[in-house]
Order: structure tokens, then C-alpha cells, then sequence
């Protein structure tokens, strides 16, 4: 009867032949399964219908209903709608919905509370992150104490020039020489140009080696006639002690002149001629203070001269941002503004030279919060662009990424 009546069944025969048996396995499979109502109802008495969802077994079953089995059909439908009220009601509210309402309430307020208390105490966090960062300088302040750290490195520079100057001083007192040879070099350097080009030469620096090698001054008559006639000469003024400094101070001046001119040819007091005589000079001025000085006597002045270009190499040499800064005016006021010094060491190549001339922790310092000051860190956003832009200065500060990192 059931097979009969199924459209589960009848669909395993569709388009056979008319000999073909009936399938009823799927019929079978879905009548001997729970149905989902079942389960959720405890005590429900299911129907093949109500399993199998079979339209042609719920049409069966509504015919049914109708014969002398009405009243089988009749009692198990009012129980399995009791047992369905009995389960609906198992989990029916007992509260009123106001009570659910107030609960939600009060459970929004604890939440939004606890995100509020949370929130500032990650805003605290990111205050002090940000601060840490934040400079407590002005810009004039950190070009004054980047000032002032490179003066008290040229002075220790300048105090080492003095200690070798000082030891050189102390071994060739009373030393004399002759000078004519320098003299002559003088002469011959320039013997080498044409007119045009003697211009090239420094004339007040030549005038200053001839000046050293001057000698003491001719003999002269003394205005009385020996025997025969002539006139009685008086003794030579014996040729002055050498001027130890100068010599230095010529040396150092001469080397700087001779690269200007073979740096720039084109320009007016350049050339490799004049670089040339130059260096002839110079040359002249060495093999002079060689002819009258000891061994130990030229070691101390090569450490003197040593000392003085290692001070003008670090603290006067042309185009370099630390002779910019420490710049005066002939009245002794700085050339470049308190203001502008910080920012000349922004650059990472000009910060390195900074932190090898002056390596204090109060430069290190003005140069860190310099950097800084350039970055927005109250946001996210900011810091990571702070990163992105000045990654390679911040190399330069161990833990300070970190420290931009977090604050990010």
C-alpha cells in the first residue's frame, strides 16, 4: 500500500519498462529515519508522511482521516500537538520581556565601560610613548650645544697643535740658518711663470718666506779708513733665531694653496703652473728648516705639522658643514644662525662627520631630537612615515627605531 502510494517509490520506475520491480529502498531508508520534528520533540508520534515528507503518503494519510479511521488519526494528532505545546513551553520565557531588556542594559554598560577604561589606558600609553619621543629643545638651543661641543673639540685640537708646537719650540732654541736658498727658490719659482702669471702666486705668503729667510743684516762701514784708504766695516748682525711657528704656519699655508690650484684650474688664483711654483716654494721652505735641524729636531716638527693639519683637516676644511658652523665673522659672531646648525646635521654623511669630530652625548642629543622634531608621532600613521623617511638617520641612535616602533 505504501509503495503504492509513494512518489519516492514511483520515481525509481519512472520511464522503465512496465515489468520493472518497484524500489523501495529510498522509500524504506526514509520512513525508518527520525524525522527532524521528532527529535525536537520528546514523545511525538511521527507518520510515514511526517518521515518521509512523501506528498502522495501525506495525501494517503488525508483520505484516511476521513474513513473509519478518523478517530486513530483524530487522538494522535492532539497528542503530538500537546507533546509540541508541552516542549514549547519547556523553553518558553519566564521573565518578563522587560527583565531581558534591562539585563541587556546593564550588560551594554559594563562592556562600553570596560572599552572605555581600556581605551584610556592605551591612550596613556600612547601619550607616554609619544612624549618620549617629543623634543623639550627649540631648534636655536641644539645649533648652540652642536656649537659648542665642535668649539670644545677644535680647542682639544688646537691644545694638541700647542703641546706639539710646544715640544718642537723646546728642542731647536737658538737655531739659525741660512736663507739664501730659500731665497733663491723664491726666485726661481717665479722665474717660471710669465708676467701674466706671476700674478697667481699669494704674494703676502711669498713675502712672508722671504721675510724668514732674510738673515741677519749686511756689515756695514763704520766711517773709519784703515792704512790704505778703505773704509773699516763693522761686523755682520748675525742672522735671527728661526721663527719656529712660522714655519708651520707657512708650511700648512702653502700645502692649502697648492691643492686650491690643482683642484680648480679655471679659476683666477688657480692653475697647475701656479700650483707648481707653489709647490717649489714649498719644497725650498722644507729642505731650509732640514739643512739646520737634527733628526730629532725634524720628527718634532713634522709632529707639530701633523698636528696642525690634522686640526685645519677636521675643523677648517673648505665645503665641510663643520667649518660652516664654526664660521666667524671678523667680529667674532657666527656666520651661520643658532637656528640653522641643527638641520645642517640632518643628512646622515654630515651627521657621521659631526659624531667623529665631536662624539659627546650632548651633540648626540641636539642631533637626536633634531631628527625628531621633523616626525608626528600622536598617530600611527605619523610614526610610520616618520620611519619610512628617516630610517637610515635613526641607525645612528641605537634603540631609537624601537622606541618609534612601539610608539606606532
Amino acid at each position: 500500500m505504501l509503495a503504492a502510494n509513494s512518489d519516492i517509490a514511483a520515481r525509481s520506475v519512472s520511464g522503465a519498462d512496465m515489468d520493472t520491480a518497484i524500489n523501495t529502498d529510498d522509500l524504506v531508508r526514509a520512513l525508518t529515519d527520525e524525522s527532524p520534528i521528532e527529535r525536537a520533540v520528546p514523545g511525538y508520534t511521527a507518520t510515514s508522511a511526517d518521515r518521509t515528507g512523501d506528498a502522495g503518503l501525506n495525501a494517503l494519510e488525508a483520505a484516511r482521516a476521513k474513513g473509519n479511521n478518523q478517530t486513530r488519526f483524530t487522538d494522535a494528532a492532539k497528542r503530538n500537538r500537546s507533546r509540541v505545546e508541552d516542549a514549547v513551553n519547556e523553553v518558553a520565557p519566564t521573565e518578563p520581556p522587560s527583565r531581558f531588556s534591562s539585563a541587556l542594559e546593564e550588560e551594554r554598560n559594563i562592556r562600553m565601560r570596560d572599552a572605555e577604561m581600556t581605551a584610556q589606558m592605551f591612550d596613556l600609553d600612547a601619550d607616554d610613548a609619544a612624549n618620549a619621543l617629543t623634543p623639550n629643545t627649540t631648534r636655536p638651543e641644539r645649533g648652540g650645544a652642536i656649537r659648542e661641543g665642535l668649539d670644545s673639540a677644535r680647542d682639544t685640537a688646537r691644545a694638541r697643535t700647542d703641546e706639539a708646537y710646544g715640544a718642537y719650540r723646546e728642542g731647536v732654541e737658538g737655531v739659525t740658518g741660512d736663507g739664501q736658498g730659500l731665497l733663491d727658490a723664491v726666485d726661481s719659482a717665479r722665474a717660471t711663470l710669465t708676467e701674466t702669471r706671476k700674478g697667481l702666486l699669494p704674494e703676502s705668503t711669498i713675502k712672508r718666506v722671504t721675510d724668514l729667510a732674510g738673515g741677519g743684516a749686511p756689515a756695514k762701514p763704520t766711517g773709519v779708513l784703515d792704512a790704505q784708504g778703505n773704509p773699516i766695516m763693522g761686523a755682520p748682525e748675525p742672522p735671527a733665531n728661526i721663527d719656529l711657528a712660522e714655519i708651520v704656519d707657512l708650511d700648512s699655508e702653502l700645502g692649502r694653496l697648492e691643492r686650491a690650484a690643482m683642484a680648480d684650474p679655471r679659476a683666477e688664483k688657480g692653475g697647475r703652473n701656479a700650483a707648481e711654483a707653489i709647490g717649489r716654494v714649498r719644497a725650498a721652505l722644507n729642505d731650509y728648516v732640514d739643512g739646520v735641524l737634527t733628526t730629532e729636531q725634524r720628527d718634532a716638527l713634522a709632529a707639530a705639522k701633523q698636528a696642525k693639519f690634522d686640526e685645519v683637516d677636521a675643523f677648517g676644511r673648505p665645503g665641510s658643514p663643520v667649518t660652516g658652523a664654526l664660521a666667524r665673522n671678523e667680529g667674532g659672531v657666527p656666520k651661520m644662525r643658532d637656528d640653522r646648525v641643527a638641520s645642517t646635521f640632518a643628512d646622515p654623511q654630515n651627521m657621521d662627520e659631526l659624531f667623529a669630530k665631536a662624539p659627546t652625548d650632548d651633540v648626540r642629543r641636539a642631533v637626536r631630537e633634531e631628527i625628531l622634531s621633523r616626525g608626528d608621532f600622536s598617530t600611527a600613521k605619523g610614526a610610520e612615515k616618520f620611519m619610512a623617511e628617516y630610517g637610515e638617520q635613526m641607525k645612528r641612535f641605537p634603540g631609537l627605531e624601537q622606541e618609534v616602533r612601539d610608539a606606532a
